[in-house]
């Protein structure tokens, strides 16, 4: 099991597809805080608070890392790994576990280099935090970190349980879209714009567990829940994810 996570842990970090997004990630940290640090100072006359850039990546991550894992497990798939795997000896179970720990991985390389950016980038062309305290900024990188090890996680799962299949492509971004528009939605009805929150009953209780406890909604509000809720929520959906990996790519046929 320790080889194979090894070997799956190696092929990840040399694997083009992996490269390519974690590029990406860093060039659209550079190209947005830049481009706004020009429109700011040029156009507008004033100087760029770290406040208004230095979380970008929340937004984005989910598409990212759903991306990533998609590209890098499914050609494990196509290239013949899987079956390779298969041949010399590893179980079903041991290759989901392999595979998803590496989802996870990407989660957590992912977040490093986004975080890693965003602080070289305010250091340079912000005027500083206005209303964050280094105490917050941790925080709120910590509880990113672990909601895209779940999201990595969950995303990875999804194409141990199509069999690797072209369609994940289109069902893991599908996924990814519809929780984005769902967090827009719980939120826009606990926090609305205009108003106070008009929930009330179960729908209220629904709304605030997925607020509290949902991976995909952390990326969208600043850290304001007890840590434990986080780490439960992340927890939570890996483990759920791990479970109906193991019980479905069990019974899979491989193309």
């Amino acid at each position: 099991m320790i080889r194979l996570i090894y070997n799956d842990t190696r092929r990840l970090l040399t694997s083009r597809y992996f490269k390519l997004c974690v590029l990406i990630n860093i060039g659209y940290e550079i190209f947005l805080v830049a481009g706004l640090k020009i429109v700011v100072t040029l156009f507008l006359h004033q100087s760029l608070s770290a406040d208004e850039v230095a979380f970008n990546y929340s937004e984005f991550s989910i598409f990212l890392i759903t991306a990533s894992t998609l590209l890098t497990t499914i050609s494990d798939f196509t290239d013949g790994g899987i079956r390779n795997k298969l041949i010399t000896g590893a179980t079903r179970p041991q290759i989901v576990l392999s595979s998803l720990f590496t989802g996870m991985l990407q989660g957590i390389i992912h977040t490093f280099f986004a975080c890693i950016t965003s602080v070289i980038l305010c250091s340079v062309l912000t005027s500083g935090y206005n209303t964050y305290n280094v105490r917050e900024i941790a925080d709120y990188w910590l509880v990113m970190t672990l909601a895209c090890m779940a999201i990595g996680v969950f995303s990875t799962a999804i194409i141990m349980m199509l069999g690797g299949r072209k369609s994940s492509y289109v069902v893991g971004l599908a996924i990814a879209f519809a929780l984005r528009i769902f967090t827009a939605y719980v939120l826009s009805k606990l926090y609305p714009e205009k108003g106070e929150c008009k929930l009330e009953g179960a729908r209220l209780i629904i709304y605030r567990f997925c607020e509290r406890y949902v991976p995909y909604l952390f990326m969208s509000m600043r850290p304001h829940w007890n840590f434990v809720s986080y780490v439960a929520g992340s927890v939570g959906l890996m483990c759920i994810s791990v479970l109906l990996a193991l019980a479905i790519f069990n019974k899979k046929e491989l193309v």
